[in-house]
């Protein structure tokens, strides 16, 4: 079984010289397997070869600690730089990585979502409450709007802290998500 090296050996590193993290547990542990890879894909990994997987990022702590409370002792944690070997070996790190399924993804993010917002925009002249329908479902959909923003805040604050942190030179950076009441709140003061 492999160890994992030190954090701080592992600055950040440059564009398309990813870090790479090697695990090793037996089939028969399939569980902590499937937690591992599961663990590794939240945390921006993929996977290059079978139990190989790579990160454009540096290890943090937080990542750190992360994986070690599934397998501390499976992992083996190493810089890696890609260089052509030969015809037989002429896969590109990246190619890890599905990116034309992530660009469709984000596509279709778009497509459904933009004309949703230029239609209420233009739709919905914000009349004043008082002069519509008792039933008018603005407020619903608002209701709606402001629950999945606030029950995403702090998902979003924590990977974004994550993010920043991996980037940052050693300093925590102030991050905080606000609710929906609290912006509004914001606005309002301005």
């Amino acid at each position: 079984m492999g160890t994992r090296t030190s954090p701080e050996v592992a600055p950040v590193p440059p564009p398309r010289t990813p870090s790479a993290r090697r695990f090793s547990l037996p089939q028969q542990e399939r569980a902590r397997r499937r937690e591992l890879r599961n663990r590794l894909r939240w945390l921006g990994y993929a996977p290059l070869y079978d139990g190989l997987w790579i990160s454009p990022h540096a290890l943090t702590d937080l990542v750190s600690v992360q994986l070690d409370e599934v397998a501390p002792e499976a992992i083996t944690v190493f810089r890696a730089r890609h260089a052509e070997f030969g015809a037989a070996t002429r896969r590109d790190p990246l190619q890890a990585w599905d990116t034309a399924a992530i660009a469709a993804h984000y596509d279709t993010f778009t497509r459904r979502w933009r004309p949703l917002l230029h239609r209420f925009s233009v739709l919905d002249p914000r009349l004043p409450v008082r002069l519509l329908p008792p039933d008018w479902p603005r407020p619903a959909a608002r209701d709606v709007f402001t629950t999945v923003y606030d029950g995403l805040a702090r998902t979003a604050e924590e990977h974004v802290r994550a993010v920043a942190t991996r980037h940052a030179d050693g300093s925590m950076p102030a991050v905080s998500a606000h609710t929906v009441a609290e912006i509004l709140a914001g606005v309002r003061a301005s």
